[in-house]
């Protein structure tokens, strides 16, 4: 009989589970075995009890479901099943807002500068949040560089990033219409984000003011709800969404030179779910470029998923100094430290809002934003994210950051790698 899987600790979703499928399991057993499944309830008279099929190819083919424990045992039996695992709660990885903080934007702080004798087209964004101007510089901030974010006009430009959370504010006028609804996975939830969560990870990513990669399009899978949680089984089907959506993407785009690369932040975690991280495992062998939180519960990060995903980048959160930030998880499954602490970035309450919020959910959309930046500029074929993103070894500019994170990057060696290749 197949393993049931639940970690301890785990806040399981009632009768909820995950049926995960043995490897060599085809994509025609996988519908002939749900369909099955689903015809065996309809003839009890009950209704259809599965709410995802999951097919990532060879990574991963399964599906999830209400079902008794007498059923599961039932499914546990079945040959081709591998395993199967309880359904559990996924939480955002940000710290506790103070609403105080949301306010409008004054569009009077920012300016660029373009110098146009300069091949590179580069730009400075003059009061820039922090985390840009600290991922645009080797060292650590001073005061001629702590609100200057140096970065070239293309960033962004061809890369699609979906953000997998609570959805986006797509209305924001900060995004400049760069931003599309995707899918909404919850069952009989609405296209908006409730939360805010989403809309701040958005905009770290690819807003006008205070995006990475200002060029990016940004798509919004909604897997959680206004109340920042949601079950790991969407969260999974979020993910098998937005690679079905970037395969589609570039079939209609093959050949085409606009087409530069997928991104996909996962700012939310929940305790270790081998679905889950089969999915995320299986996007990034499809071509999606993965950047997750570690968690904020100062604790070793690969305890939680997706952040115990080795193919995908995990994120820490630093603070302006390149320290650590107090709540950031931390350990071997963590590759690299970025700005978490009191980023300002868009939200949800509207179309000019913006808010300074805390977590590791805030450090991940800036490395995937600089995986959108340098995707526009080297495309996907000669991109390999740990190769640019993770030079161990490199100078951090603090032997203070090094000191305390160990071998993963600091702050600063991603985007201004970038710009000594650029000849800055």
């Amino acid at each position: 009989m197949a393993p049931l899987v639940q970690t301890p600790g785990t806040k399981a979703v009632p009768d909820k589970y995950m049926v995960v499928l043995k490897e060599g399991v085809s994509a025609d057993r996988l519908m002939a075995h749900s369909a099955n499944v689903a015809s065996f309830f309809r003839g009890s008279g009950d209704a259809d009890p599965i709410s995802h099929v999951y097919d990532m190819g060879d990574a991963m083919r399964g599906y999830a479901g209400h079902f008794s424990p007498e059923d599961i045992a039932l499914i546990r039996s079945h040959p081709d099943v591998a395993f199967v695992e309880r359904d559990s709660i996924v939480d955002v990885t940000m710290l506790a807002q103070d609403d105080r903080n949301v306010r409008n934007m004054s569009g009077s702080a920012v300016q660029y500068t373009f110098p146009w004798d300069n091949p590179y087209r580069h730009l400075t964004e003059q009061g820039a949040p922090w985390g840009l101007a600290r991922i645009s510089h080797q060292r650590s901030l001073s005061l001629g560089t702590f609100n200057k974010y140096v970065y070239e006009s293309i960033g962004g430009e061809g890369v699609t990033a979906y953000v997998i959370d609570t959805g986006v504010n797509i209305e924001h006028s900060d995004f400049g219409g760069r931003a599309k609804w995707g899918t909404t996975i919850p069952a009989n939830d609405t296209d908006t984000d409730g939360h805010g969560h989403g809309t701040h990870v958005a905009g770290t990513i690819a807003s006008n003011t205070f995006g990475v990669a200002k060029k990016a399009e940004i798509i919004a899978v909604k897997v959680l709800g206004s109340h920042g949680q949601g079950s790991m089984s969407d969260v999974t089907a979020g993910v098998l969404w937005a690679v079905r959506d970037a395969e589609n993407k570039t079939r209609m785009m093959r050949g085409s030179r606009k087409l530069r690369g997928f991104v996909s932040n996962m700012s939310l975690g929940g305790t270790k779910s081998p679905t889950l991280d089969r999915a995320v495992g299986g996007a990034v062998a499809a071509g999606m470029h993965f950047g997750v939180a570690a968690g904020n519960e100062d604790q070793d990060a690969c305890n939680v998923s997706p952040a115990d995903v080795r193919a995908a980048v995990t994120v820490g959160a630093s603070t302006i100094a390149d320290e650590r930030a107090f709540f950031s998880n931390t350990g071997p499954c963590v590759d690299i430290f970025a700005p978490g602490l009191n980023i300002l970035s868009l939200w949800n309450a509207g179309p000019q809002s913006i808010n300074t919020i805390s977590g590791t959910s805030m450090a991940a959309p800036h490395v995937v934003g600089l995986m959108a930046y340098l995707l526009s500029i080297y495309g996907s074929s000669d991109f390999r994210v740990m190769e640019e993103a993770k030079p161990h070894g490199a100078s951090c500019g603090s032997e203070a950051c090094h000191a305390a994170h160990g071998d993963v990057a600091c702050p600063g060696e991603l985007g201004y790698g970038h710009r000594e290749q650029a000849g800055l």
